[in-house]
């Protein structure tokens, strides 16, 4: 470590200095191309119109949603995506978990103001709290109803109310055939397992105009189970090799709900890549010792089904960038908030880079993994340098620039290349930094600026 500590130091000497060479010779070229006008003003200014359709209005029910800061909890996940669904306008605050090592205690305001139990999801609706995700559904379901509640039946409500009561059978934090390390234990377990599929393929044909629970229309009970089948898909998928929406696996109505959840607003706008579920992201090697105990991740030892490498689905990339659009000017607003932030951290996440894993659980007496001293403050010139990528970026997506004027801004493919700001696809969670469309086309434009014609070099 003491090594690792020397070389680091060595290294950000290095790299001060070139970045002072490469700023300087950006802002040459960026004059060269008529681009020394960029700035987080101009980004701001494009992108505001994404940001203005979300804000609330005068006369808007005060909403507050309260949820994990790392969009993993299933049960947030269902209440984030009802609030979407029926088009909310709402503020979020976000509540650390306290899930990982480096992260923050959770917020003594929370613990003293909304939960004391320090449980998420919560609601704050005009002065009251709501807890518990169901509660708070029955409640947005009452006080936002959509034009087709009159027309609900005794019969569809008492449909609704079973299938609600039912969704946490299905929560992948309690299901012992993915979390199973036994092989004697296996057969028994899949077949347990399936026999729940089968239990819910048949409960979403109960109306045949499907593809949700109660037709054609998304419910209460829908919003119950997203949080859960979702995961559920992508941790079967990954962990036992089961794809529950290709056709041979057999379940084409769940297929069905998977593919309609994804299409309707609420999907969309809360949708988790599945390179970032959680169980799938701790799965890696050196985060797997430091993954919650919920997750049922031996340090050690693979699941049952498990790939041998890790090798999770590869974050999505839009086919063709569409500068200006509704999801790629949802990812230059996000990165135009949380501008100073981000740099922080991109410098963070590259000295944190030969940081070796942690080798035991995180609950264990050893809690934080080993880590490098990060310096008392960053140096200016490494901050100006990843914000002048980073505004690039944020430029190309709100289609003030082209991809080739983006990295000429930047210094050239090389020095851009080089930076934090190239990574970032890897790093972006969904939903939690931005929307998967959002993020799709943030890697977008990040491929289409290292591969633009190399003037700026």
């Amino acid at each position: 470590l003491k090594l690792a500590q020397c070389l680091y130091a060595v290294g950000c000497a290095a790299a001060r200095m070139a970045s002072a060479i490469g700023s300087a010779r950006s802002v040459a070229v960026a004059a060269s191309h008529g681009l020394a006008g960029l700035s987080w003003d101009s980004v701001a200014a494009a992108s505001s119109t994404w940001n203005a359709a979300r804000q609330p209005r005068p006369g808007d029910v005060p909403l507050v949603l309260y949820r994990d800061a790392n969009a993993w909890c299933p049960f947030c996940h269902r209440v984030f995506f009802f609030m979407e669904q029926k088009r909310l306008r709402y503020a979020t605050e976000r509540v650390h978990l306290g899930g990982d090592p480096r992260e923050p205690p959770k917020q003594k305001s929370y613990l003293r103001d909304v939960a004391p139990r320090g449980n998420v999801p919560a609601l704050r609706i005009r002065d009251e709290i709501v807890l518990e995700s169901l509660d708070i559904l029955r409640v947005l379901d009452r006080e936002f109803p959509d034009e087709h509640a009159a027309a609900k039946t005794p019969e569809d409500a008492a449909l609704e109310e079973q299938m609600v009561r039912s969704s946490g059978a299905f929560d992948t934090d309690c299901d012992e055939w993915l979390h199973n390390t036994d092989a004697h234990e296996e057969s028994a377990l899949r077949s347990q397992a399936l026999q729940k599929l089968q239990w819910l393929e048949e409960a979403l044909g109960a109306r045949p105009a499907g593809p949700f629970f109660l037709g054609e229309r998304v419910t209460l009970a829908d919003a119950a189970f997203v949080g859960f089948l979702t995961r559920l898909h992508t941790n079967y998928a990954y962990f036992k090799a089961l794809d529950v929406r290709e056709p041979s696996a057999g379940y084409p109505r769940l297929a069905a709900w998977l593919a309609a959840i994804d299409a309707t607003p609420g999907g969309a706008a809360t949708k988790q890549d599945a390179f970032y579920e959680q169980r799938v992201y701790q799965a890696h090697p050196s985060r797997r010792a430091a993954a919650e105990p919920c997750m049922s991740l031996h340090p050690k030892r693979l699941c049952i089904g498990e790939p041998s490498h890790y090798s999770p689905p590869p974050p999505p990339v839009s086919d063709m960038l569409a500068a200006g659009g509704e999801a790629a000017l949802e990812a230059a607003w996000r990165l135009c908030d949380r501008r100073r932030v981000l740099v922080s951290f991109l410098l963070r996440k590259r000295r944190e880079a030969g940081v070796p894993p942690p080798q035991q659980h995180w609950k264990s007496v050893s809690r934080r993994a080993p880590e490098l001293q990060p310096p008392a403050s960053e140096a200016p010139v490494d901050l100006d340098r990843v914000d002048r990528h980073l505004l690039a970026l944020a430029s190309v997506l709100a289609g003030v620039c082209t991809p080739a004027e983006g990295v000429a801004y930047a210094g050239g493919v090389a020095a851009f290349c080089g930076g934090e700001v190239a990574g970032l696809g890897d790093l972006v969670g969904t939903p939690r930094d931005m929307t998967a469309a959002a993020a799709s086309e943030l890697r977008a434009a990040v491929r289409d600026m290292l591969s633009a014609p190399n003037d700026g070099t």
